[in-house]
């Protein structure tokens, strides 16, 4: 992370959260974030595109898409997945509830 930003508002902890994702082609940026701090979550939200987070929950709103980099698991060397609006997850799973989140590819 650079320095100077590697703290937030701490309304989530133990994520790093990239805006405006594909507007300006940031979709790799937190592969890197993600492998050095394992621990982390990385979430990349795209322009008018929102999260609310309830406890662990989420909900993707908006007309674009929510990127989900996920380190966190020794066996899945880098997950990659994308929300649409309307998507639910859990944080701590980063497992899609309800539809099927799309493979970033």
């Amino acid at each position: 992370m650079v320095q100077g930003h590697d703290r937030g508002f701490s309304f989530v902890t133990n994520v790093a959260i990239n805006p405006h994702l594909s507007a300006q082609k940031r979709e790799n940026e937190l592969v890197p974030v993600v492998d050095r701090y394992p621990k982390l979550l990385g979430i990349g939200i795209d322009d008018d595109t929102g999260l609310v987070v309830k406890s662990h929950r989420a909900e993707v709103f908006g007309i674009g898409r929510v990127a989900i980099y996920d380190n966190r698991k020794p066996q899945d060397r880098l997950v990659l997945l994308a929300w649409r609006p309307g998507d639910q997850l859990d944080l701590c799973r980063a497992q899609p509830r309800g539809r099927e989140a799309a493979e970033l590819r």
